[in-house]
């Protein structure tokens, strides 16, 4: 066997051997888990706790409790779900100051039998930096995390007595749209649909003063049933709307008067 004939049979066994290797050796990457544990149906932030409900959430500050804001208490659930620790910042414990983990009052996100730590901004600013509890290994997670905002009782609160698509209205009473999708009280029913809360008045009201009910039909839900009212309280009118009877919700007098006007 010449030179020439051993070199070309080794490269071809080197070959063979490349592609067998790339063929049957299938190298599997380790898998980042969520941190906290899925489906996510409560979280704290330091005393402000969040809990599910059926398909609403409660907000409890101490002893205050009422209902959250849907969307706010679904988009840290969104966050919290799909959080990893897998971006390292930092292993030294020299740098947790200047990270933002060494302040008078430290923000904590816990849920079931995890926390984090949250200190401050990502290099860009786009993202927050975290760390178990007394760790000394800082992460960068993709969120915005502010404790002005997260640590605000009235961030959580919910707002709204109602907060319903408009295109998805059929009727409201005896109201219905043109045949244009036109209304003929156009600023009544978007105040129907679109009605804002000044404060939570609590799970019990004087319901027998109920001034007026709208029954609204939506395509593909069912029927919403708004009810709004006024109380006499220290010589004074406190207008209320309610959209499940169980929660009720202060209004201003304009809202009332519009809504009361058909």
């Amino acid at each position: 066997m010449t030179k020439s004939v051993l070199y070309s049979f080794i490269v071809v066994l080197i070959l063979a051997v490349v592609v067998l290797w790339q063929q049957f050796y299938k190298p599997t990457k380790k898998a980042v888990m969520p941190y906290f544990n899925r489906p996510v149906t409560q979280f704290c932030i330091n005393d402000i706790c969040l809990s599910k409900s059926v398909d609403s959430w409660i907000v409890t500050n101490g002893s205050e409790t009422q209902p959250a804001d849907p969307d706010t208490a679904e988009g840290m659930v969104k966050s919290l779900e799909s959080l990893t620790l897998n971006s390292v910042v930092s292993t030294d414990k020299d740098r947790l100051t200047d990270l933002g983990f060494m302040g008078q009052k430290v923000m904590v996100i816990s849920s079931g039998n995890k926390k984090l730590e949250v200190g401050g901004n990502g290099a860009n600013y786009d993202s927050t930096l975290v760390r178990e509890p007394n760790g000394t290994t800082v992460y960068e997670v993709p969120f915005i995390w502010s404790s002005d905002a997260l640590l605000n009782y009235d961030h959580w609160k919910n707002t709204r007595v109602t907060n319903l698509a408009l295109y998805q209205i059929k009727k409201i009473n005896d109201q219905i749209p043109d045949k244009d999708g036109k209304w003929k009280n156009e600023k009544w029913v978007e105040k129907v649909v679109h009605l804002s809360a000044i404060s939570y008045l609590g799970t019990t009201i004087d319901s027998k003063q109920a001034t007026k009910l709208f029954t609204i039909d939506q395509d593909g839900q069912p029927l919403t049933h708004l009810i709004i009212g006024k109380q006499l309280l220290n010589y004074k009118w406190q207008y209320w709307a309610s959209i499940d009877q169980k929660n009720f919700y202060e209004i201003t007098k304009s809202d009332y008067d519009l809504l009361t006007s058909v």
